[in-house]
């Protein structure tokens, strides 16, 4: 069904109108990859979420003006749970937040504005560089708090790549991203799927398309886009952080994690048969 309401009456009858002749017909029957009990926990976790015993670092206006997404896949794509908070219209501002808690909107497949990744990118960043640069795990880099224009969460003095990502450590992978030639920077993002359709809205064998899904689903950057900003050595530090530049949705990400995982980047599936057809 293409979600087409039509009507004949008396006046349409007495012509001979292309619908006159044509009888109608039931839509195929779609069957989603959404387990409906998860995407109702997901929906409730992020509508009431429970914050943990009170502490320096818990966000409590967080807490009680939650905006975000949960997505659960599994690593061959099909997308289990695709949650998002606000859900509904007429909730204020969150004070000092800016205006996201008073736009409902659809959070997983779409960016709302300026979206990078964040911290969970590191992963990434760390994962090509020991599979294509031969990368010593082992090596040290110092952390002062910061390392040139880029913070850090912290003062770790010195980290190597493994505790660079248990502390998320800015300063280090500030300093190994200007180790990576700008081109293998272009090429990791492009191999874990950012900057790429994910998917998750063309239907194989349905009309649907390579190039079907529309560019507002997804954050996009061409390859020369991003060399271009990587000559710039502030755009550089922040980079392999998931703080400039690159932008991505969380669909984006829980498929480069499928790669990440199992070594193959799936599509993202929501309908799992139309009709009976896979």
């Amino acid at each position: 069904s293409f979600g087409v309401y039509e009507s004949q009456g008396l006046y349409e009858r007495s012509r001979a109108s292309r619908l006159a002749s044509i009888a109608p017909r039931d839509g195929a029957e779609v069957v989603l990859t959404l387990d409906a009990a998860l995407q109702t926990a997901a929906q409730e976790t992020l509508a009431h979420p429970v914050p943990p015993p009170l502490g320096d670092d818990t966000d409590q206006l967080w807490f009680a003006n939650p905006v975000g997404a949960i997505m659960l896949c599994t690593v061959d794509g099909a997308v289990l749970a695709a949650a998002s908070e606000p859900a509904a219209p007429g909730l204020e501002p969150t004070p000092g937040r800016g205006r996201a808690r008073s736009e409902p909107r659809e959070r997983v497949f779409h960016r709302p504005g300026f979206n990078p990744p964040g911290s969970v990118f590191k992963p990434f960043v760390a994962s090509w560089a020991l599979d294509k640069l031969s990368y010593n795990p082992q090596r040290q880099y110092p952390c002062n708090g910061r390392f040139e224009t880029i913070a850090c969460n912290g003062v770790h003095v010195s980290c190597d790549l493994r505790r660079a990502l248990v502390v998320s450590c800015n300063a280090y992978f500030a300093q190994m991203g200007l180790e990576y030639p700008p081109d293998d920077l272009v090429s990791m993002a492009r191999e874990f799927g950012f900057g790429q359709a994910t998917g998750a809205w063309s239907v194989a064998g349905f009309g649907a398309g390579e190039g079907w899904e529309d560019w507002r689903l997804h954050a996009r950057l061409s390859d020369d886009q991003v060399r271009a900003r990587l000559e710039s050595r502030f755009d550089r530090v922040r980079f392999p952080n998931g703080l400039q530049v690159l932008e991505a949705t969380p669909a984006q990400v829980a498929r480069g994690m499928c790669a990440l995982a199992t070594g193959r980047l799936p599509d993202l599936r929501l309908v799992a048969s139309i009709g009976g057809r896979e």
